[in-house]
């Protein structure tokens, strides 16, 4: 799997610990891994179940597929537009139904 472009992120240290991680450095390997266990443990409370649908977005969040366990990438997708798309879909989902 091809890492997403690092110009997607824009603040320098999560540039640095991306492209540690990439270039194998351990100590940003850990920074990531220790993230996805956050996410995985979020998830898990949740009630996410592996091959639930799971969409890593934004400049983070593809950075993580490698690092969280296999069974939760079960269902991952890749999203099907913009957060901005997300909030027009609700909100004519609210107009038509009269309840998101």
């Amino acid at each position: 799997m091809q890492p997403p472009p690092r110009q997607a992120i824009t603040a320098p240290w999560p540039l640095a610990v991306i492209a540690g991680a990439i270039d194998g450095d351990t100590w940003a390997q850990s920074i990531l891994q220790r993230g996805a266990d956050d996410m995985a443990r979020g998830l898990t409370q949740l009630g996410f179940q592996p091959g639930d649908p799971l969409c890593l977005l934004g400049g983070l969040g593809p950075h993580y597929a490698g690092y969280l366990p296999p069974a939760y990438l079960a269902g991952k997708m890749d999203a099907k537009g913009s957060a901005l798309d997300g909030a027009f879909a609700l909100a004519r989902a609210e107009h038509q139904c009269g309840s998101i």
